[in-house]
């Protein structure tokens, strides 16, 4: 009984600590954000980050154009550009989302790359 108990109060105080990931997929682009908020420019992908492992709200990821997570404005910048072609376009981008840089629970977008179309 006393086994059972050890191994209960065990069980209470250990924390598991999920690992942050950084995951590549293909989607297209839905819809398009600027604003003051949430690094400045976001996209929503039609593939839900969830949906991929990644631990983030979903419907929007954010390029993080107001260099708030570490990464230059130009750069983010400049991320959004490509997202904003695709948009317009209807093309498909691969992007890789980290799930360890977020701003308001929303990942972050360190890399796109546009898809040619088939």
């Amino acid at each position: 009984m006393k086994i059972k108990a050890a191994i209960g109060a065990i069980a209470l105080t250990t924390t598991v600590s999920v690992p942050a990931a950084v995951v590549p997929f293909d989607t297209t682009v839905v819809r398009t954000l600027i604003s003051e908020n949430y690094g400045e420019c976001m996209f929503q992908p039609s593939t839900a980050p969830s949906s991929k492992g990644l631990a983030c709200r979903d419907q929007w990821i954010t390029a993080d154009c107001a260099g708030s997570l570490g990464g230059s404005k130009s750069l983010g910048k400049t991320k959004f550009d490509s997202i904003l072609l695709s948009e317009l376009t209807g093309g498909t981008v691969r992007v890789r989302v980290d799930d360890s840089k977020q701003i308001n629970g929303f990942c972050f977008l360190e890399q796109v790359q546009t898809v040619p179309s088939q």
